[in-house]
């Protein structure tokens, strides 16, 4: 019979605890969120050493030899054909027509011809 009582009593106990503490982790979590940076965007490089680099960036981990390569350039390959690339960029010279004209300002900005202001030409 005691054991039953003890085992009701601490339901009940653990009952009208439960709800403060529902209460002291939600308020926990709000005082956390507006405390705690909303994003993390950080950027950690590694000293180079004898074994190599490392980077790491955004939970992403990266390693190598030689010089530790620059996380905010994007290398874009060469074209497959350079004579074509030359080519296409006459054609779209010729069509655009690309000046430089300054603005009130005196910044120097580049006006197009009509259908190639937007980045795209006939």
């Amino acid at each position: 019979m005691m054991t039953f009582l003890k085992r009701n009593a601490l339901f009940i106990f653990a009952g009208a605890l439960l709800p403060g503490i529902v209460v002291f982790a939600f308020l926990f979590y709000l005082v956390a969120s507006f405390a705690l940076p909303a994003h993390v965007d950080t950027t950690f490089i590694a000293p180079p050493t004898n074994s190599g680099w490392m980077i790491e960036q955004n939970g992403v981990r990266i390693w190598g030899e030689g010089a530790p390569p620059n996380p905010y350039v994007r290398h874009v390959p060469p074209p497959d054909d350079p004579a074509a690339a030359a080519a296409r960029e006459r054609k779209w010279v010729a069509e655009c027509d690309p000046k430089l004209v300054r603005d009130r300002y005196g910044v120097q900005r580049y006006t197009y011809a009509a259908g190639c202001e937007f980045g795209s030409h006939p």
